[in-house]
């Protein structure tokens, strides 16, 4: 780095000589004479400005030199924060993630878990965190849902920086693997006869994606059921199991286990493709629900990300959900591969953002 520089310096120190020396030959400039002081010599104009441009040049150069904020990334670790506790489906699959791409950007990635408030918390950290590539924040669906539904410290747009799209949350509706519903349709029959008091958990607070799905579900049917809200994946499946609520709408990833011993059952998913974990289960839109809530979700970081870090973490996430080996955890989890570049991932988020607002309002959840 060294010599280039030096050979720079030179080659323009040469330049800026000659275009001086020219524009005294053409009478450009006057070459009238001037003391210098400093070293008690007299000299011309031309002179003159050759060796304040040749020292404006070092001065420029050596800067360059020495290493601009911009020029390596990264040079330390990544932090990204997850909105969610530890061992939830997205914490499971970013740190899945985040151990592949650590090789493509020569960092370690750090994942900090910070629940609050449907990510809420998360949200607002990382959108006052400075603009630097340092620290980041996995982007879910609640981000814009709670934009909709209550006042928030950020703009999803505006504060935000698109880095990538990774991946997709499956949902189900499911009920207890020794009830009584082998179907959906069974279990609706149930519901209609007994309306007043049929009730469904959900993780996290209402708006979320299980409470959505389920309502449009009873929207449909014109019915009305109670829904319960857990704080996490384990609760609803506890209080499913335990008979305190008849069925529930949960992430496919955090039942899988109980699905496939038998202690859960999946009566329909909610994605627009069947799940290649449990390709038997029926999709709501086979079912004749013309409903398709999925759950993507992404990286993003503070407005103003430096150019160079987002082309650097976008080429390093991409490179890692190539791995064949990550994509087979992935499928096993029953989370989908779904890469998006910074500019199609907002571009997308900016669309599901307008479906959304459409969805709440249908069932009176945006704010006033």
């Amino acid at each position: 780095m060294k010599k280039m520089t030096i050979k720079m310096t030179r080659r323009y120190q040469s330049m800026i000589h000659k275009l001086a020396v020219r524009a005294c030959a053409d009478g450009t400039l006057l070459c009238f004479r001037k003391v210098n002081k400093t070293e008690g010599k007299i000299e011309s104009l031309t002179q003159l400005c050759v060796r304040m441009l040749s020292t404006a040049v070092i001065g420029v150069t050596l800067f360059l030199a020495a290493g601009s904020p911009t020029e390596a990334y990264p040079v330390r670790p990544i932090k990204v924060v997850v909105g969610f506790a530890p061992g939830g489906s997205i914490d499971g699959a970013m740190r899945l993630i985040a151990s592949r791409a650590e090789k493509y950007l020569g960092q370690p990635i750090i994942i900090e878990n910070m629940p609050g408030a449907g990510g809420t918390v998360s949200f607002v950290r990382v959108s006052s965190s400075p603009p630097d590539g340092y620290t980041l924040v996995v982007t879910t669906v609640t981000l814009f849902r709670n934009a909709l539904m209550q006042d928030v410290q950020y703009d999803p747009f505006r504060d935000f920086t698109y880095v990538a799209g990774l991946s997709n949350v499956s949902l189900a509706v499911i009920t207890k693997g020794t009830s009584p519903w082998k179907t959906l349709a069974e279990l609706i029959e149930f519901g209609k006869a007994d309306a007043g008091k049929f009730t469904y958990g959900i993780t996290g607070s209402l708006g979320s994606s299980g409470h959505l799905i389920m309502s449009e579900i009873a929207l449909r049917e014109s019915v009305n059921w109670l829904p319960v809200p857990y704080r996490g994946s384990p609760d609803t499946s506890r209080a499913l199991l335990s008979g305190d609520i008849h069925a529930a709408a949960d992430t496919t990833s955090a039942i899988a286990g109980q699905v496939d011993a038998g202690e859960l059952r999946i009566l329909a998913t909610v994605g627009s493709r069947r799940s290649p974990r449990w390709p038997t289960a029926p999709t709501l839109k086979e079912l004749g629900y013309d409903i398709s809530i999925d759950s993507p979700w992404g990286l993003a970081g503070p407005a103003g990300l430096p150019k160079i870090a987002v082309q650097t973490l976008e080429s390093a996430f991409q490179k890692a959900l190539q791995d064949p080996d990550l994509v087979a955890l992935l499928t096993k989890g029953d989370q989908d591969v779904r890469y998006q570049s910074a500019v199609d991932y907002e571009a997308s988020s900016r669309s599901f953002f307008g479906t959304e607002r459409a969805l709440l309002a249908r069932h009176g959840l945006l704010k006033r």
